[in-house]
């Protein structure tokens, strides 16, 4: 790559930078704040979930264990 067209490239950029348009930035970022939260919260209540029926299921194993044995 030569120095011409680094700087014709550089020019290019700048001059897309030069046109952007703030309001539509702020939006986005105001939009990505909620969708981590809600992913995050996802993320924890079916982690949640995940351990408690693998303690419900732990338990239920244990009460078996611990019961009278059947006579079959």
């Amino acid at each position: 790559m030569t120095t011409a067209t680094l700087t014709a490239t550089v020019d290019r950029i700048n001059e897309r930078a030069g046109q952007v348009d703030w309001r539509r930035v702020l939006l986005v970022a105001l939009m990505v704040v909620p969708f981590v939260l809600f992913a995050t919260a996802r993320f924890v209540v079916r982690a949640v979930g995940w351990v408690l029926a693998w303690l419900w299921a732990a338990g239920m194993v244990g009460w078996e264990a611990a019961g009278p044995k059947r006579d079959g």
